[in-house]
């Protein structure tokens, strides 16, 4: 599924793992096909995303409300969803911190990903499903009454159980790159708490944007340079602006490659050592150019326009016309604003896991520009790796 399909999915899905819903029923959330929907509705809250109501019997929605149940048909982002969920319950969660609210959400990702990641690897569930949801119960009850600790433990024990989960059927580290573009609109405020987060981001710049950004946005610069100091910021980039490289003759590619080096020194004390770029332009002078130059590796892929190969591993080795091979990552990214690729992110993450020698998932995204599922997932990280694990490059 994409696009509203996909995001109402996600929505029905998470937004019952919000605290308020979790704390305030006699069980934890429970999934039903379509087309054999729960028999008795009395007292249930029922989320039907879009993409299941064509599948219900006739007269459901009319006996659900009959019965007296709380009835949310369609695609709805989780926002405004959690908002009409939450709505009768809204003087019973007054205490209920939005931090560990946020984590819950996070738990309902993780879990939905996990077991679609265990049958993606041909498994079957060896998750303890009744402590699992005691856990989360317990925790959400706790997170209502405003005891924020015990609500940490339990989530951190309903996060180990899917770890566990997950190492049981496949215990190999998956690892996932986050790339941030820059732009000369997304360098605010957007961008400076993305730069201050503890899990590790990796910027996509030009030199000339990182001295716009020194002039126009300097709370978001000093980030960058505490990050990059903290080893939670990878910089990838080479020359000064992105020019068309490709009419360009080998020693004019080279002399804007070094200026750029120069210049990032200049800027930020340190020189990047991935290369990469946004605009279309790679050529088979530049494996020769970065080797010699001491990058470890390029971004085999641009993002505005250009096709490029894509071989049966992540990484490969890029070789140029003098022979001279340099590592190279060669998936293009996965568009981080949208809600398909974080629906697909088992498949993505067992497609890798089969195939690629390290196992990579790779994002990209504009500052502020996200889905909710991008935040769940950076969330995930902070209890432990089930779904990858956060990396500089």
């Amino acid at each position: 599924y994409e696009g509203d399909e996909a995001m109402g999915l996600l929505s029905a899905w998470t937004a019952m793992w919000h605290p308020g819903l979790l704390g305030t029923s006699e069980g934890a959330p429970n999934w039903y096909r379509s087309s054999s929907p729960p028999t008795d509705a009395s007292n249930l809250r029922i989320l039907v995303p879009t993409v299941g109501q064509d599948d219900l019997p006739a007269g459901f929605v009319d006996r659900a409300k009959g019965e007296g149940a709380r009835l949310i048909c369609g695609d709805f982002e989780r926002d405004e969803l959690l908002a009409q969920a939450l709505e009768p319950i809204a003087n019973r969660i007054t205490q209920l911190d939005e931090s560990i609210a946020a984590d819950f959400l996070a738990l309902g990702y993780a879990y939905l990903q996990v077991e679609l990641l265990t049958r993606q690897m041909r498994y079957a569930t060896n998750l303890d499903e009744i402590h699992f949801q005691n856990q989360a119960m317990a925790g959400a009850k706790a997170a209502l009454e405003g005891n924020n600790d015990e609500a940490k433990d339990k989530l951190h024990s309903c996060f180990d159980l899917l770890a566990q989960e997950r190492d049981h059927d496949y215990a190999v580290d998956a690892y996932v790159l986050d790339l941030t573009l820059v732009a000369a609109n997304t360098m605010g405020d957007g961008l400076a708490r993305e730069l201050n987060s503890d899990i590790p981001v990796n910027l996509l710049a030009t030199a000339d944007q990182l001295a716009r950004m020194q002039q126009e946005a300097p709370d978001s610069f000093d980030a960058l340079k505490k990050g990059l100091a903290a080893d939670t910021v990878g910089l990838v980039g080479g020359e000064c602006r992105e020019l068309r490289t490709t009419l360009y003759g080998c020693e004019s590619v080279l002399r804007q490659l070094q200026s750029g080096l120069d210049r990032f020194k200049q800027l930020v004390g340190k020189r990047p050592t991935i290369y990469g770029r946004r605009r279309f332009g790679m050529s088979t002078l530049y494996p020769q150019l970065l080797d010699r130059l001491g990058y470890a590796g390029v971004l085999h892929a641009t993002l505005d326009a250009g096709k490029f190969p894509e071989g049966s591993q992540a990484k490969l080795r890029w070789e140029g016309l003098d022979n001279t091979a340099i590592d190279a990552l060669a998936r293009v990214p996965l568009d981080a604003s949208k809600p398909e690729a974080f629906l697909s992110l088992a498949s993505k993450l067992g497609e890798t896991m089969d195939m690629d020698h390290i196992a990579t998932v790779y994002f990209a995204h504009w500052p502020g520009r996200v889905c909710p599922w991008y935040h769940d997932l950076r969330r995930v990280a902070r209890y432990g790796t089930m779904l990858g694990k956060f990396v500089t490059i």
